[in-house]
């Protein structure tokens, strides 16, 4: 993502597309993942950032404090809660 954001001069906002929602299509699994919306999985990560320009251009940094896989949280506090 940092070398898509830095390198391809891509916004964060496309860089977010072309990592989430595009495969997901492309893989053919949209229907179920790569975006946020009523009746699809909850694999998310919460990221401790002000906004979404700082986690493309200050990379080296665990940004996740966070992770939910299919709406159970297996992260909290960059500490692993529940094995998977």
């Amino acid at each position: 993502m940092q070398l898509a954001s830095n390198k391809l001069k891509m916004k964060p906002e496309e860089v977010l597309n072309a990592t989430t929602i595009n495969p997901a299509y492309h893989l053919g699994i949209s229907k179920d993942f790569g975006s946020i919306e009523k009746n699809k999985f909850a694999n998310l990560v919460i990221m401790n950032a002000p906004n979404l320009n700082y986690i493309f251009y200050h990379y080296g940094i665990n940004h996740a404090t966070d992770v939910f896989i299919k709406g159970k949280q297996v992260v909290k506090n960059q500490q692993i809660v529940r094995e998977l």
